[in-house]
């Protein structure tokens, strides 16, 4: 018979150790989920912060498309203008044949109302008053006619924002 003796679970000396605890599936799926929850969350802070300076960035260029088709419109009429004026002793007045100019230039008049002539201060030009958004509603372009003793020069004045406009016509 060997003596050798085997310790038994309920010696004092030996020290009882229970089984490993192991997470059970329930509370391992638990934490996965709320681990793909929080990285959701994560990508759709990412997500809506882009599409906030995506926006502001399209609608500042759609602004400045259509700033820019208006006053080529408003360009076209700087020949007509100088003529109207030509025509009336250098008197800046609409006269019949520029007003029949006015009334063929093609433009949305729902984005802008189109004038030229003498406007406040003796000012002799075209002018655009703008329509649209708060950016835009109420904002006035106004080319004007700068006659000097040797020539006569188009200037571009307006109460937009820079950002909106040509660099021609962003004040400095």
């Amino acid at each position: 018979m060997d003596q050798t003796a085997q310790p038994s679970a309920g010696d004092i000396g030996t020290p009882a150790s229970a089984p490993p605890q192991v997470p059970s599936s329930t509370q391992r799926s638990l934490a996965s989920m709320i681990e793909l929850s929080l990285f959701v969350i994560a990508e759709l802070l990412v997500v809506a912060v882009l599409v906030v300076l995506g926006y502001r960035t399209y609608h500042d260029y759609k602004v400045r498309a259509d700033v820019q088709d208006l006053l080529t419109h408003a360009q076209a009429l700087q020949p007509a203008v100088d003529a109207a004026t030509a025509r009336n002793a250098g008197r800046c007045l609409r006269d019949e044949t520029l007003t029949r100019q006015l009334r063929e230039v093609r433009y949305d008049p729902t984005r802008a109302t189109l004038a030229a002539g003498e406007f406040a201060g003796g000012r002799c030009g075209i002018l655009l008053v703008l329509h649209g958004d708060d950016s835009l509603e109420g904002k006035q372009i106004l080319w004007e006619r700068v006659a000097t003793v040797d020539s006569v020069q188009w200037r571009c004045d307006s109460d937009l924002a820079n950002r909106f406009l040509p660099p021609v016509c962003q004040s400095q």
